[in-house]
Order: structure tokens, then sequence, then C-alpha cells
């Protein structure tokens, strides 16, 4: 159950809000369950915050401050999350379905069993992320840099990854059928029974990859 002082606070905007955490740094937030939907939270100071559950879809959370936030189980469906600083946050099973991600930095969050279909994540990092179980059907990835990401069985169909840095990423036995790899960096990646069928590998560097058992 969220903290309906917190509510409150955070209902009068965001720049109160920010003076607020600012001045009481030390306060656990809770905001479990709550409904933000449409809500314009632009530059908001969430870092470490008990979110799980909440409904963001639609918000406006662009350069959001979400450090180390618990997102568990959020809808964040269609949410403006450019620029949204993300690292360490836990967005397991946490639908992300359209959101638009450009440039946000995703580095060491939790994103198991997450929905990232038909995200926008061009340029975003996610490097040596966790990506297991991730639904990544027609996402936007051109130029993200998932360098050494674990990507293993993860469905990447349809998905645009030109100029992507999988470089050392594992895509053991992912589905990127029909997926845009046009000048992707995939240099040492693992791609052991991976399945590109149809895809577009147009000037990608392969070089040193493993590609074991892959459908081409």
């Amino acid at each position: 159950m969220a903290n309906q002082e917190q509510l409150e606070i955070l209902g009068q905007g965001v720049g109160v809000w920010n003076k607020w955490r600012k001045e009481n740094p030390t306060i656990e937030i809770d905001l479990t369950n709550a409904n933000f939907m449409a809500a314009e939270f632009h530059r908001v100071d969430l870092n470490k915050a008990e979110l799980n559950g909440a409904n963001f879809s639609e918000a406006d959370l662009s350069n959001a401050n979400l450090f180390g936030a618990f997102l568990s189980k959020c809808n964040l469906s269609k949410a403006s999350l450019s620029g949204a600083d993300f690292r360490e946050a836990d967005l397991s099973r946490t639908n992300l379905n359209g959101a638009i991600l450009f440039g946000s930095d995703l580095r060491q969050a939790n994103l198991i069993n997450a929905d990232l279909s038909g995200a926008n994540l061009r340029q975003a990092n996610l490097s040596d992320v966790n990506l297991f179980g991730v639904s990544l059907v027609e996402a936007d990835l051109r130029q993200a840099d998932l360098h050494h990401a674990d990507l293993r069985g993860v469905e990447l169909n349809g998905a645009k990854l030109s100029e992507a840095n999988l470089s050392k990423a594992n895509l053991f036995d992912a589905s990127l059928i029909e997926a845009n790899l046009i000048e992707a960096n995939l240099g040492g990646a693992i791609l052991f029974g991976a399945d590109l069928s149809r895809a577009d590998l147009s000037g990608a560097n392969l070089s040193g990859a493993n590609l074991s058992g892959a459908n081409l």
C-alpha cells in the first residue's frame, strides 16, 4: 500500500517532490500499486523507491532518476522513459510494451521476464544486462549498447538492431527471424543455435562469433 503522505507530496508536482526528497534523503519511499497513468513526472527523483505494481502507463518519466528503484510488475506500457536512469533497478516482469527508452541507462538492471516488445530502445545502454526471458519482438535497438548482454532464448523477431553493439553478447538459442542487423557488431558473440532466418546481416561484424547450429 502506497504511503498516503508521500502521494500527496508527489501530487503537488515534481518540483515540490524533488525538493522534499533532497531535504529528506533517508526517508524510504513507498508508492507501491499507485496509479500514475499519464502522469507528468519529467526529471522526477524516484531513486531506490518502492514502486512495485504501480501503473505508469503513458506517463512521462523522461530523464527520471530511477536508480535502484523497485519496479517489478509495474505497467510502463507506452510510457516516455527517454534518458531515464534505471541502473540497478528491478524491472522483472514489468510491462514495457511500446515504451520509449531512447538513450536510457539500464546497466545492471534486472529485466528478467519483462515485456519490451515494440519498445524504442535506440541508443540505450544495456551492456552486461540479463535479458533472459525478455520479449524484444519488433523492438527498436538501433545503436543500442548490448555488449556482453545475456540474451539467451530472447525473442528478437523483427527487431531493429542496425549499428547495435552486440559484441560478446550471449544469443544462445535466440530468435532473430527477420531482424535487421545491418552493420551490427557481433564480434565474439555466442549465436549457437540462434535462428537468423531472413535476418539482414549486411555489413555486420561476425568475427570470432560462435555460429554453431545457427539457422542462417
